[in-house]
């Protein structure tokens, strides 16, 4: 996204009582988003939110060409593949985001496709790849 193109997204949700998190200029906000993601909510409430973020690397790209449709009411929003955010909590590794991963995966466990899951630990070097189960113990996989 060019620099034009994202001040009239910048535009478009200020219009639709979004707030920018990280800083309330427009420039700033861009110059970021070449390192950094940044966050948007609506009616200064800081959640939830959303996360925006150029693809930098193979993962973003593989996140964005196999992002899932999400409906809620009639909003439609888009989020990163499962497996890939069950690996990502597993890098961070934090008891949270291992806790985060534990709960999409016992959510969705017949819905995961095994070979993406181990993609995605594979890219983020992710040494241990084992899920957290609902009943607190580890399975290798």
């Amino acid at each position: 996204m060019d620099k034009s193109n994202f001040n009239k997204l910048w535009k478009k949700l200020k219009e639709n009582r979004f707030w920018c998190i990280n800083t309330s200029n427009p420039d700033e906000a861009f110059e970021m988003l070449s390192k950094n993601a940044i966050r948007f909510a609506k009616n200064k409430n800081p959640i939830p939110n959303i996360e925006f973020k150029f693809i930098k690397n193979e993962l973003d790209n593989f996140s964005y060409k196999n992002k899932i449709k999400v409906l809620i009411g009639t909003n439609i929003f888009f989020i990163s593949p499962l497996e890939l955010q069950i690996a990502y909590k597993l890098f961070l590794g934090s008891s949270k985001d291992i806790e985060d991963a534990r709960h999409i995966y016992g959510l969705f466990k017949e819905k995961i496709n095994k070979e993406e899951l181990t993609y995605s630990l594979n890219k983020l070097n992710v040494s241990e790849k084992r899920i957290f189960l609902e009943n607190g113990k580890y399975k290798k996989y």
